[in-house]
């Protein structure tokens, strides 16, 4: 498979909202890709941002002739290429969507498995 084939299956990004010292921003890896992971200081960019780590990771891999996992099954509904594990009530997600300028449709169109997004 190519890294462009690779990039169309359904990985899962579990994505978290960082609050620390550094200030507020969204953290997510790649489930399956071990060591695959990025930031950004919106869930758009990050998702953007999980795309570039994701096609950097796998292109090391093929050149390197390591093999690629696939995409575990059953895990969240697709987006930006893949699944999108997050978890939170309607509030929560009204929520998400007034500090992430997301559309909360958007949002609430996503399948979210309990408890994949923990508030920090």
């Amino acid at each position: 498979m190519t890294p462009a084939q690779y990039l169309k299956l359904p990985y899962t990004r579990l994505v978290n909202e960082i609050n620390d010292e550094s200030g507020r921003y969204w953290y997510g890896k790649i489930l399956e890709l071990d060591g695959c992971q990025s930031d950004g200081e919106t869930v758009e960019q990050l998702m953007l941002n999980l795309d570039e780590a994701m096609e950097g990771w796998i292109e090391t891999k093929l050149a390197h002739n390591l093999p690629v996992p696939k995409p575990r099954e059953g895990m969240a509904g697709r987006h930006a290429g893949g699944g999108f594990a997050h978890a939170c009530p309607p509030a929560c997600t009204a929520h998400a969507a007034n500090i992430t300028n997301v559309n909360i449709d958007t949002l609430r169109s996503l399948r979210m498995p309990q408890g994949a997004l923990n508030h920090g």
